[in-house]
């Protein structure tokens, strides 16, 4: 069995880009969202994925411009966005994390999960992170421990992160795919060819142009994810390839069984 849970980060990034997400999943291959909750624009994203059907989970985030209001530790210029780049491009030892910023880091991921069943009536479908989380391995004990809370499913990624101490996930996950490859369509068929069994979520990031304010360079590739997410064939040549389309849910209900 191979089944693939094709995820769209960074909803409410933009108006246009949860467009974009939208029509991806109405008229393509994505399956699942997840949403930035402190974005001014998370309410009016949710009433889209709602009038769809889109299933929203939560895009924890410590370090977009979205929590820059909640610095010195959050946002770009925060303490964790200076951890993450430490650990993740320098050779140089990172600043280090106190007891009390991981503790106000698990507040704030409760305090987002809260947010989100305020605005949407429900828990989110699963939690992910904006970022490469995954190279703290203090933070992602403490992403396991949040989730556990609450048993939602997560991301993991096992090649930076080691082997998931959870149940409650895919796996394997795919973040290779982009927008920037010439023919972006024929690199998504390309992974579901990779030799892979179970389930598996690939992150994607489709959206339609933001014509001012984005926060990061993505803008056109974005635009090109999403043209090719949406393309005919694209669903014919996934199940040709012994390729089923699911979601978390999907996924919580069979781990539980």
């Amino acid at each position: 069995m191979r089944a693939l849970i094709v995820n769209a980060d960074d909803f409410a990034y933009s108006l246009q880009v949860s467009a974009g997400i939208c029509e991806a999943f109405e008229h393509g291959v994505v399956t699942e969202t997840t949403l930035l909750v402190r974005s001014p624009w998370a309410r009016q994203s949710l009433v889209q994925a709602r009038a769809c059907g889109l299933p929203v989970g939560l895009h924890l985030d410590l370090t977009s411009p979205f929590m820059a209001d909640r610095a010195p530790r959050f946002g770009p210029e925060g303490k964790f966005c200076h951890e993450l780049f430490a650990r993740e491009f320098r050779r140089t030892p990172p600043p280090g994390l106190t007891c009390e910023d991981l503790l106000a880091c698990r507040g704030e991921m409760q305090s987002q999960i809260a947010a989100f069943a305020d605005l949407a009536g429900r828990l989110p479908t699963h939690l992910d992170y904006h970022y490469g989380l995954h190279h703290i391995p203090e933070i992602m004990a403490l992403y396991v421990i949040v989730a556990e809370q609450h048993r939602l499913p997560i991301r993991w990624c096992e090649r930076h992160a080691g082997r998931s101490p959870y149940p409650l996930v895919p796996d394997s996950y795919c973040d290779d795919y982009t927008g920037r490859d010439d023919a972006p369509a024929d690199g998504f068929v390309r992974l579901a060819e990779e030799s892979w069994e179970g389930v598996r979520e690939a992150a994607c990031h489709p959206g339609h142009i933001t014509p001012v304010g984005l926060a990061d360079p993505y803008n056109g590739g974005r635009a090109r994810e999403l043209a090719a997410l949406t393309t005919p064939a694209l669903k014919t040549a996934l199940a040709e390839r012994g390729v089923r389309l699911v979601g978390f849910d999907w996924l919580k209900a069979r781990l539980s069984q």
